[in-house]
């Protein structure tokens, strides 16, 4: 300070720092909650860089990897969560957001990626091939990395038949569908069976539930005995084939040789 005197000594010094951008928000992960839909959650930054933090911007690269970055939304510093709504399936998406303050922003961004899930796999169908086995097949979808789980109900609740690859159940078949021969069923019998995709969002909804019977193996143990005294009747004696039996077809061939009538 000064006076008509003179100045006097140098008082205490004080050093302001100036407030500068903040760094980039921490822990950004990223949910695939459904074929449409991915949810982001994410940390404040580690420093708001001296001004509190104002708002987060969002935005997302479309493709993933175009470097084409569209801004979503901007939300306040208050909110830390984030749901995209309205996506296409089995796609992947990166997501990227800036934090501000009252200075601005440091131009780089928290940046992670994650893919929405699958459609439900389409025209799911069932075929008898014969006595143990049932033809499965669907439309091709999903992508080259997906894997397919068929699953059955037949022993009371939901089991795994069988986890592949698209590359194993959707390439090379002359129909153009995904397919799976379920092998080892009992004979006679009903199976219902469902199909999941998955891709590395996590699993789609199941399809449609289908239905599908193996055949009955053949009765065995079969003989002919005939009643004294008459040339018209004839007892046929066998054993029943497990599972359900609806009816049984019985053939003769008279003369020998002359083939089967019913």
């Amino acid at each position: 300070t000064t006076n008509n005197v003179g100045s006097s000594s140098l008082g205490t010094a004080v050093s302001i720092a100036t407030p500068t951008v903040p760094t980039i928000p921490t822990n950004l992960v990223l949910t695939s909650v459904s074929n449409t839909q991915i949810d982001a959650v994410w940390g404040a930054p580690t420093t708001d860089g001296g001004s509190s933090l104002v708002s987060y911007t969002i935005s997302l690269e479309t493709p993933s990897g175009s470097g084409n970055w569209n801004v979503i939304a901007t939300v306040p510093a208050s909110q830390t969560t984030y749901s995209f709504t309205g996506l296409t399936n089995d796609v992947e998406y990166k997501v990227g957001i800036f934090s501000s303050n009252n200075v601005g922003n440091n131009g780089n961004m928290a940046m992670t990626s994650e893919f929405t899930r699958p459609n439900a796999p389409s025209n799911f169908g069932v075929q008898t091939i014969d006595e143990d086995e049932l033809y499965i097949g669907w439309d091709v979808n999903g992508l080259s990395t997906s894997t397919f789980t068929i699953q059955t109900d037949y022993t009371g609740s939901w089991t795994d038949v069988v986890t592949d690859t698209y590359a194993n159940l959707c390439i090379g078949n002359s129909s153009g569908f995904c397919e799976y021969t379920a092998i080892g069923l009992d004979s006679g019998s009903n199976y219902n069976f469902r199909v999941f995709n998955t891709n590395a969002g996590g699993v789609s909804e199941n399809s449609v539930i289908v239905d599908g019977w193996t055949l009955n193996n053949a009765p065995t143990g079969l003989t002919v005995t005939t009643t004294a005294n008459t040339s018209t009747v004839a007892n046929l004696s066998f054993t029943a084939p497990s599972g359900i039996v609806t009816g049984y077809q019985i053939e003769r061939e008279s003369p020998i040789g002359g083939g089967w009538t019913t």
